[in-house]
């Protein structure tokens, strides 16, 4: 979790919580506009259905989808659990760089074009977070303005931190091992380079 004031509220959580809790009605500020940030949002904003999905998207990019093909797809998480909200109740907030870095360049494509058609708003170039309150989470934008943004719940999607508490007990044990993915570098958790890695550890580390 950030280092912010306020960030012990009960309206904050992690887009970990986010995922698998779901997010209460209202406004939602998204700290952190990575590739996590970008998929929290669109989380939000799309419907739970694969099959609305899956339609939704052909329309968009004019491609035939067939029933088939999506009809029978089991839901990953029942609908009860997911909120659809207009993107407008969505803010999606960056210090640096590009909104959906580390997402492949086609991909990222499609991803904020899905968040700019349903209206949610990006906001990059932030300075500094200020401060969690109820209801609103204060920022200074790119000019030194200090904003409210309105935030019924923020959700931080940044601060992820690599973790490998495991390799002094294994390295003690002599086992065999590799660091790869989030573990070895939290910054931009790619699944692509994740599973790269692991496939390659497996080829030099199988007997």
């Amino acid at each position: 979790m950030v280092d912010l004031p306020g960030v012990d509220l009960p309206h904050v959580m992690t887009y970990e919580q986010a995922l698998r809790d779901g997010v209460p009605d209202g406004t939602v500020a998204v700290i952190g506009g990575g590739g996590i940030g970008v998929d929290t949002a669109a989380f939000l904003t799309e419907s739970p259905d694969e099959a609305v999905r899956a339609t939704e998207f052909g329309a968009r990019w004019q491609v035939p989808v067939s029933g088939e093909l999506v009809g029978d797809l089991p839901q990953r998480q029942p609908t009860a659990h997911r909120t659809v909200r207009p993107g407008s109740q969505v803010t999606v907030l960056r210090r640096t760089g590009k909104f959906g870095q580390g997402i492949g360049l086609t991909s990222r494509w499609v991803a904020l074009g899905r968040l700019r058609d349903a209206g949610v708003r990006m906001v990059g170039g932030v300075q500094e977070y200020l401060r969690i309150e109820p209801g609103r989470l204060w920022i200074r934008d790119e000019c030194g303005n200090d904003v409210a943004v309105p935030a019924d719940v923020v959700v931080v999607c940044a601060g992820q931190e690599a973790r490998d508490e495991l390799t002094s007990g294994l390295a003690t044990a002599d086992v065999p091992y590799a660091v790869v993915g989030g573990a070895r570098d939290a910054r931009s958790v790619d699944a692509v380079r994740a599973t790269s890695e692991a496939l390659e550890a497996v080829r030099r580390l199988a007997p």
